[in-house]
């Protein structure tokens, strides 16, 4: 029997999105692992934006389950 991942950490740049676009099949993706009740939270090191920013992108770019709670590193001043 294979174990499952119960959650997974997924980097923002590189991993669903590059140039702007999100990457062939990563909403996809997204959207099965979330219908097989995986938990996602995403990660970045991107410091010159803030939350509200790079949730509105993600949701534009089709990532439409991103909520204003969903898990971000934490925004600097």
């Amino acid at each position: 029997m294979q174990a499952r991942p119960k959650a997974l950490l997924l980097d923002i740049q590189g991993v669903l999105v590059e140039d702007g676009s999100a990457l062939d099949g990563a909403v996809e993706t997204v959207q099965e692992l979330r219908r097989r009740g995986v938990a996602i939270r995403l990660v970045t090191n991107t410091a010159t934006r803030h939350h509200e920013q790079l949730l509105e992108d993600l949701r534009q770019l089709g990532f439409l389950w991103m909520q204003r709670n969903s898990s971000l590193p934490p925004w600097r001043h």
